[in-house]
């Protein structure tokens, strides 16, 4: 690590530079935010899973106002899927 008032090389650990006296910040290290498995594989999966049961609803009900909700989910399904691998490839 080097003193950002002298220059000069100093240990990570210095609070202050033995050579000029200058305070030293300590910078917290960097995190990446990761994104879990688990939501990944449940914003993919449960989607899937209305859209399913969306058109075993729509297939078996002698009423069709179901398949409004029917595509919100489908559209829900795309967006979701476009904003999770953008997300990935701003990382």
């Amino acid at each position: 690590m080097y003193c950002k008032n002298c220059g000069q090389e100093i240990r990570n650990e210095a609070v202050v530079c033995v050579h000029c006296g200058c305070s030293v910040e300590k910078k917290e290290p960097l995190t990446e935010d990761k994104i879990s498995a688990a939501i990944v594989i449940l914003s993919l999966i449960i989607p899937l899973v209305g859209i399913i049961m969306g058109i075993i609803n729509i297939c078996k009900s002698k009423f069709r106002s179901g398949g409004i909700y029917l595509a919100i989910a489908i559209i829900m399904c795309i967006f979701n899927t476009i904003f999770l691998f953008s997300d990935l490839l701003f990382y």
